[in-house]
């Protein structure tokens, strides 16, 4: 077949199907829109979240004590910090690039109870 024949078989097929051919680009066109929309999203929840973290700045340090699972139930209670450890970090030393610090306190707590089923 020659090219300007195929171009006229096809044309004439698209004038007889108008319905199935309004319906493909319609298609094609939702779904190009659909994958913009969501790699618009991607990106614009990826600077967001690049944000938040930049907004934390360099000068954050979070120490964590250790945490120990046992029989399956998380415990803090083996490994906590106190204030003597903090007086110990070199951050609290006489560093000339000290910069003021609090020591904040939070638990996690996780509770285990016998289920008495039916």
């Amino acid at each position: 077949m020659l090219l300007g024949e195929v171009i006229r078989v096809a044309l004439s097929s698209l004038r007889s199907n108008k319905l199935r051919s309004l319906l493909t680009m319609l298609g094609i066109v939702i779904g190009v829109a659909a994958v913009i929309a969501m790699i618009a999203l991607g990106n614009g929840a990826e600077n967001a979240v690049k944000s938040r973290i930049a907004r934390l700045g360099t000068t954050v340090l979070q120490i964590n004590p250790q945490r120990v699972n046992q029989g399956g139930i998380g415990t803090t209670t083996s490994a906590k910090l106190t204030m003597v450890d903090v007086e110990l970090t070199p951050l609290h030393g006489g560093s000339p690039e000290r910069r003021p610090f609090v020591a904040v306190a939070r638990s996690h707590v996780q509770l285990a109870f016998p289920y008495e089923g039916d």
